[in-house]
């Protein structure tokens, strides 16, 4: 919703959808701590546990990928002009085939929506992409859209 509420204002709002990569985040992990009244949650009392187990087992695996791809994907999005950011970026191709049943049926609901809210204009945007076009960067002469500069002109 955020991309068709904003898009009228010149702001892209995309989703990044990095999948598992081998990083520290699990040095900075903290459980629950008071044991009695998770266990009050029943089955889902374990879900950080479990969350926790499986992020120490992908990055023990060996074909864990590191961040680099991911990092390469903010910096695309970043660098991309207004209006050609994507909707949806999967930086790896793991996680691509993970999500690719969701994220078809996202783009594929997605006009509708679009539609609903009278935003269908928001749609003509790109939808989702694995691989980011590179970016035009701006010349230094051209003030950025909101900026003192291109009021004034």
């Amino acid at each position: 919703m955020y991309r068709f509420e904003l898009s009228p204002f010149g702001i892209d709002s995309v989703i990044v959808e990095p999948g598992i990569h081998r990083t520290p985040i699990l040095e900075r992990f903290i459980g629950p701590v008071d044991d009695s009244r998770t266990s009050e949650y029943g089955a889902s009392a374990k879900f950080a546990t479990r969350v926790r187990a499986r992020f120490e087992e992908a990055n023990g695996a060996p074909g864990t990928p590191g961040t680099e791809d991911v990092v390469e994907a903010f910096v695309r999005i970043i660098e991309a002009a207004p209006g050609e950011r994507p909707f949806r970026t999967v930086p790896t191709a793991s996680t691509e085939r993970l999500l690719a049943l969701y994220n078809a049926v996202a783009a594929e609901i997605g006009p509708r929506v679009a539609n609903t809210f009278n935003v269908a204009m928001v749609m003509l945007s790109r939808p989702c992409s694995q691989n980011i076009p590179v970016a035009r960067r701006r010349r230094a002469a051209e003030p950025r859209r909101g900026s003192p500069d291109a009021r004034a002109s």
